[in-house]
């Protein structure tokens, strides 16, 4: 079965863009080698450039400090500009000029001022022409003069008075240099750039499937009609949550992307010597090895996790849903929002947390035993034994759970107020819940509310998973008994005209198979009925 159908005959919330999978320790590994190698790489390489070759020539063992002196004596860069102005006497007056304007003397002259002024001489205007001639087969002679301070740093290798000796073809090859690791980085940089908004696209996709019913109980739309808007502007804490880490990881992700493209901009050709494109490969390999490392998972990569496990129909249909799935998001959102409610102690006496653990079990079994009676096909269906189909005999799944849990609702050290949510929530739907929520805030007594909704929250707590179908409080009488759920008119009409086609098969003696056609067809209708059902609650 194809995902498009599973996801079409299916709420929102049961399938994802991603199936999770482990990753196995030589990933890991793969991983964390990759930032290593191309920092490494990069950063020597960097370095190596920003050297003189002599420097670099130089043994190691004649003198440490020499080998770390990147800056030479202080009167090389003087010598190289005496150098270039007896070549072009011209030269000097466009060099004082660019220098006076930083009110500095000749004598504090930079490779960059020359690299500027280079343009102004009879040789910089032919190496320029060259550079316009050979970009514009690339379509980049606007980024001339850039291109011109590239050359004259990487192609000239230090000897500033001997650019002039230089030969076209020199001065091509130099600028085919720096556009082929223009072309290589522009290339590495768009395709991360894609990687990365597919990866994007792919966050957004899962957010509105996990979360979109639970914002529909928040603004009133249907689940279908949530935007990422929507999503941003939601009063959820573990949507907030999820929003938070989706803006950090795009700013971190596109943002080590821009470090592709550094060769675009109008970079100070000081800095002409870094090598971007490796150095952005070893900041993504950074990222990556934080992610699989060092990054704790968020709600939304635990809600795929416990979907795919346990509700996507091609993976997780077989899997019960227990208390401690329940638990362990409690567990994670505390963390995240209220750690001093966390469940800390393992192992030893902790009264205070043994007795918060005795009321708060009880609300996360009752939870996890609604959901087994929400979801179809789970251990604990109850099967008609007239059909043999699942009974959809509870209304609590997933996005409920979302928004209970996430305006602070569900909380074990006020577990009648908690067990009321999830009854009311089961029984009624999510706008009583809301009224509720309203009522809570402005401090009117859990009896009153009760009295409104009336559920059994006695009965539940004290045997959740034993206590029947439902909470719900339906015997105006006053019966000591309470009432099981009530029927919803989908049902009703379905019981009466499989009453009905009995009935009538008796007189006509109708064949067995008809029969069983005839309330095939009717239960095919009840179970659509009862998915408007469930979307309106």
């Amino acid at each position: 079965m194809k995902r498009s159908e599973i996801k079409e005959s299916n709420p929102p919330h049961t399938t994802t863009a991603y199936i999770p999978l482990y990753t196995p320790p030589d990933v890991r590994l793969g991983l964390a080698l990759l930032p290593a190698r191309y920092v490494l790489r990069g950063g020597l390489k960097s370095l190596t450039n920003a050297i003189t070759p002599n420097e670099v020539r130089q043994p190691f063992y004649d003198s440490i400090g020499r080998f770390f002196g990147f800056n030479k004596d202080a009167g090389q860069t003087k010598n190289q500009v005496n150098k270039l102005i007896d070549a072009h006497p011209e030269f000097k007056e466009e060099l004082e000029k660019i220098v006076s304007e930083d009110g500095r003397t000749m004598a504090q002259v930079s490779q960059n001022d020359m690299g500027r002024a280079l343009k102004y001489t009879p040789s910089g205007q032919k190496l320029n022409a060259a550079v316009k001639e050979c970009l514009s087969e690339w379509g980049l002679s606007g980024r001339a003069e850039n291109m011109l301070q590239y050359a004259f740093i990487e192609g000239n290798e230090g000897r500033v008075g001997r650019i002039t000796d230089r030969s076209i073809k020199d001065i091509h090859h130099a600028i085919q240099s720096n556009l082929f690791n223009f072309s290589y980085d522009t290339a590495l940089g768009v395709g991360s750039v894609g990687m990365d908004s597919a990866l994007t696209n792919r966050a957004i996709n899962d957010m509105k499937s996990v979360y979109s019913e639970a914002i529909a109980y928040e603004n009133g739309k249907k689940p279908k009609d949530v935007t990422l808007g929507d999503i941003f502007k939601s009063e959820n804490k573990i949507i907030r949550s999820t929003k938070r880490n989706f803006i950090r990881k795009s700013f971190e992700r596109f943002g080590t992307d821009t470090l592709f493209f550094l060769r675009h901009l109008r970079v100070p050709v000081k800095f002409a010597w870094v090598e971007a494109g490796e150095l952005a490969i070893g900041a993504k390999g950074l990222l990556w090895a934080n992610d699989v490392w060092g990054r704790e998972p968020t709600m939304l990569e635990s809600f795929t996790y416990f979907i795919n496990d346990k509700l996507n129909p091609k993976f997780g249909i077989g899997d019960p849903i227990s208390s401690g799935d329940i638990i362990n998001f409690y567990q994670q959102y505390c963390s995240i929002y209220h750690p001093e409610q966390m469940f800390k102690s393992i192992e030893g006496p902790n009264i205070t947390e043994g007795r918060t653990w005795a009321r708060g079990e009880v609300i996360f079994d009752r939870v996890a035993y609604l959901m087994n009676h929400t979801y179809n096909y789970k251990h604990t269906t109850e099967i008609d034994p007239e059909t043999n189909l699942p009974v959809p005999s509870a209304h609590f799944d997933l996005p409920k759970f979302i928004y209970l849990l996430g305006h602070d609702l569900i909380n074990p050290l006020q577990p009648e107020m908690t067990m009321a949510f999830v009854e009311v929530a089961n029984s009624y739907g999510m706008d009583a819940v809301k009224d509720m929520e309203a009522q809570m805030h402005d401090k009117v007594p859990l009896r009153d509310m009760l009295a409104q909704y009336p559920v059994d929250i006695q009965r539940v707590m004290e045997t959740p998973s034993q206590a029947g179908v439902s909470s719900f409080i339906g015997s105006p009488q006053g019966s000591s008994q309470p009432a099981p759920r009530p029927r919803s008119p989908e049902e009703e009409r379905y019981e009466n005209q499989r009453a009905n086609n009995q009935k009538n098969a008796s007189h006509t003696k109708a064949p067995k198979a008809v029969i069983e056609v005839r309330d095939a067809q009717l239960q095919e209708r009840l179970q659509q009925a009862e998915q408007q059902n469930l979307t309106r609650h």
